[in-house]
């Protein structure tokens, strides 16, 4: 499935913010915004923040408040 693929990706290139990126997405599409967050994080402390990382951090935060 696409979560194993890109863990799988990530686990050979940690610095693949695309990779980070995606299966952020496909956590946040589950409902897991919370998972999405410590992809983020992790590609965060690796690659440093760019624009669109922000964005998604930002957009997964605000799933976690709403869904509380």
């Amino acid at each position: 499935d696409a979560v194993s693929a890109l863990k799988g990706a990530l686990e050979l290139e940690p610095r693949a913010l695309r990779a980070a990126l995606s299966l952020g997405a496909v956590h946040r599409s589950q409902g897991r915004a919370r998972e999405a967050l410590r992809v983020y994080d992790a590609a965060l402390a690796i690659e440093g923040a760019s624009p669109e990382l922000r964005e998604r951090i930002e957009a997964a935060r605000s799933e976690l408040v709403a869904a509380q």
